[in-house]
């Protein structure tokens, strides 16, 4: 018998757990055994297969926020930057709402990319209708809303920004599912279903082993050549193209930091610190780390003009050309500001 003591014993012990891992240990203690004593919400209780399904997932929706006044106009300027509109050139900004107060306390910004790849005009009504439903909750505190529409990947997307007066967190199951359900309903409803699935390639399969360009992704023949992960070599006076040992690696540090793509083709010999790896340097950029939060990434360059992207967990605190060492404590981990010790500040009158 699962007693309400072992269950609040569990309770303690697990309170560290994730809450869907907890959830679905309650579902096969309690509502299996038919037990009377605890009313569980069986709709929390998502199974994990569904939410991966890429045939039924219709549109991805990524959201951030800040309060930092400062971080605030760099997304401004950074949802608008040269490049990233059609044709490489700079994206237009629309406004669906403009104030002339200046005095913004909060800035959501979201990221909508559907899988059908949507024209312009409809990528519009899209945004329209989430702006409809998003304020629901936040209309009377909303002093600008305006959103850039991007070409710099496979398929367009929408920068959407929202600033308020006020500082308002939203709950984060209406951001991270029922708005994008709700938006997921009305794409389907009004440009129809699309149940185009998305190769998957192994990269452990083709690593370091001759391929030929077509037999695999062209995107990502692309990204390997654009990164400097292919190499060409002649044999018996043929072109062949061989994928490189350190692809995996890249692979791997894309998963967990989506920047390290662009970092990568900038730099190409960009490396990450290893675990307890200690460097001294010159901090060459400063970088976010994703396009929805204020977090630093800085790549730094040392003495033997060794080049290194570090992911930080905030903003970094130094500025450009400082001279800092860095103790890394784990291989992939982002570091707090107490890891960099800056020795010598760059000259402030430069």
């Amino acid at each position: 018998m699962f007693s309400k003591y072992k269950f609040k014993y569990y309770q303690v012990k697990k309170q560290r757990e994730k809450k869907e891992n907890i959830i679905d240990y309650l579902y096969k203690k309690v509502i299996k055994k038919k037990s009377n004593n605890y009313i569980i919400n069986k709709t929390t209780n998502v199974s994990k297969n569904k939410i991966s399904d890429n045939k039924k997932v219709q549109c991805i929706v990524k959201y951030g926020y800040s309060i930092d006044n400062i971080a605030i106009k760099e997304h401004r300027s950074y949802i608008e930057r040269e490049g990233a509109g059609e044709n490489k050139e700079k994206p237009i900004i629309n406004y669906i709402k403009k104030s002339e107060n200046e005095k913004i306390k909060m800035q959501y910004r979201f990221i909508i990319s559907t899988k059908k790849n949507l024209e312009e005009n409809e990528l519009k009504k899209v945004v329209n209708e989430f702006v409809k439903y998003i304020n629901i909750y936040i209309d009377k505190y909303v002093e600008n809303i305006y959103y850039t529409i991007h070409y710099n990947t496979e398929h367009r997307h929408i920068h959407l920004a929202i600033e308020l007066n006020k500082i308002v967190r939203l709950n984060q199951n209406i951001v991270k599912k029922d708005m994008r359900k709700y938006i997921e309903k009305y794409i389907i409803k009004e440009f129809g279903y699309c149940d185009k699935t998305e190769k998957r390639v192994n990269i452990n399969d083709i690593v370091d082993k001759e391929v030929k360009e077509n037999s695999i992704n062209k995107e990502l023949v692309g990204e390997l050549r654009n990164a400097d992960l292919i190499e060409d070599r002649q044999i018996n006076g043929e072109n062949k193209i061989y994928i490189k040992d350190d692809t995996k690696e890249y692979f791997e540090i894309k998963k967990r930091f989506a920047v390290f793509e662009r970092i990568k083709n900038k730099y190409k010999s960009v490396k990450v610190l290893k675990d307890n790896e200690e460097i001294i340097g010159k901090v060459f950029e400063i970088k976010r780390i994703d396009e929805n939060s204020d977090k630093n990434a800085i790549i730094v360059i040392t003495k033997n003009k060794d080049i290194y992207f570090v992911p930080l967990y905030n903003k970094f605190k130094g500025k450009k050309n400082d001279i800092v060492k860095i103790k890394n404590t784990k291989y992939l981990s982002r570091l707090g500001n107490n890891a960099i010790e800056i020795i010598k500040e760059k000259q402030r009158n430069e």
